[in-house]
């Protein structure tokens, strides 16, 4: 309500719930064959059920990031050619080969500006949100650059290595604090995988943080325009009424980004080093 209130949402509750719709039937199934297999492998292995049913998980969160972009609504192709010819000349500049690009449909959605690095693989992609074409090239040359410097810096596989070491001693640990024999013991399985996730918040995040920070840094030197990158995160802050630095206690545990007054000072940062001559590889 606080998104309708503040004019960042434009659509309606109902379109609202049935957005949402789709994305929660997706993780019900999920959860549903997590516990299904949890059961069936902790009655076929006992204890150690954890030791057969990681690879089974690792397998299936690969089966989702590749899925992703193929399940995000409201796609459609870049038909702006500046805006094709831009995200070419940024890709090559990074040493990329020519990424797919595509627009999310938000009109009439949302005012918020975004965009996202999505799939590995035969789906890898930059989404870029409807939102976005309107800013002016140079913001939206540092926004598209960040995007391809997840991509040039294999960020999503990294991500995906980050889950495998946090899944597995996650795994052990809740079929010893949480043992499965029978449906009985599922809500507690549950309880204390939930509690577990709780816990990792902190250190997913951390890493979520430092791999945004290196996109920023990469984006600047990319773009070689500071200005433009502070113009875009003070737009950014405005279009989706966002608190530029939040309280410690917050963005530590629950921050995926560095504060925007955080990023905006890595732009100050870059330009002092640029005009100091130093040349710096990472934030």
């Amino acid at each position: 309500w606080w998104q309708r209130r503040y004019g960042i949402a434009e659509l309606g509750y109902g379109t609202w719930l049935f957005d949402l719709l789709g994305p929660l039937v997706v993780r019900a199934a999920l959860l549903g064959f997590a516990c299904a297999a949890s059961l069936w492998f902790a009655r076929r292995f006992g204890r150690r059920w954890w030791v057969a049913g990681a690879p089974v998980f690792v397998a299936v969160g690969v089966a989702v990031i590749v899925a992703q972009p193929l399940l995000s609504p409201r796609l459609e192709p870049v038909r702006r050619l500046e805006v094709v010819r831009q995200v070419e000349e940024l890709a090559a500049r990074e040493g990329l080969p020519r990424p797919e690009v595509e627009v999310r449909r938000t009109r009439g959605r949302t005012r918020q500006l975004n965009a996202e690095a999505l799939g590995i693989g035969p789906t890898k992609r930059v989404i870029l949100w409807e939102s976005t074409l309107a800013l002016p090239a140079a913001e939206r040359a540092f926004l598209v650059a960040h995007e391809l410097a997840h991509v040039k810096r294999a960020h999503l596989w990294k991500g995906l290595a980050w889950f495998v070491l946090l899944l597995v001693p996650a795994l052990a640990l809740l079929a010893r604090l949480a043992p499965l024999r029978i449906p009985d013991d599922v809500p507690r399985t549950l309880l204390v995988a939930f509690l577990l996730l709780l816990a990792s918040t902190p250190i997913v995040n951390a890493i979520s943080r430092r791999y945004e920070a290196e996109a920023d840094w990469i984006a600047l030197e990319t773009t070689r325009d500071p200005a433009a990158a502070k113009r875009l995160l003070a737009d950014l802050a405005e279009a989706g009424v966002r608190d530029p630095s939040p309280p410690r206690w917050w963005r530590i545990p629950f921050g995926t980004h560095p504060t925007l007054a955080g990023r905006s000072g890595m732009a100050d940062g870059w330009s002092t080093s640029g005009r100091a001559g130093r040349s710096r590889g990472g934030p």
